[in-house]
């Protein structure tokens, strides 16, 4: 890059040059910023989708437990009576 950067200030200029090489560290900036924004976003999809695993299961025994309750908790009817003599 620095041969790069000289060639062109001998060619173009300072100004020129000054635009190249911003141009440049930019361009670098930026790869090195989605690189890490793209492992952010694979360690935060790989760690909902635990998560939202680990819910679905909980949410499924709640349900089958709150079911479990609402019968033992049901008011005997007088269906239920004649049925248990």
């Amino acid at each position: 890059m620095e041969i790069m950067l000289l060639n062109v200030l001998q060619e173009f200029g300072l100004p020129v040059a000054l635009v190249v090489f911003f141009t440049w560290q930019s361009w670098k900036r930026e790869t090195r910023m989605n690189e890490r924004l793209s492992t952010l976003e694979q360690d935060y999809t790989s760690t909902l989708k635990d998560l939202v695993a680990q819910c679905t299961k909980v949410i499924a025994e709640n349900t089958a437990v709150m079911s479990r309750l609402e019968g033992c908790l049901k008011k005997p009817t007088k269906e239920d009576d004649k049925k248990r003599h």
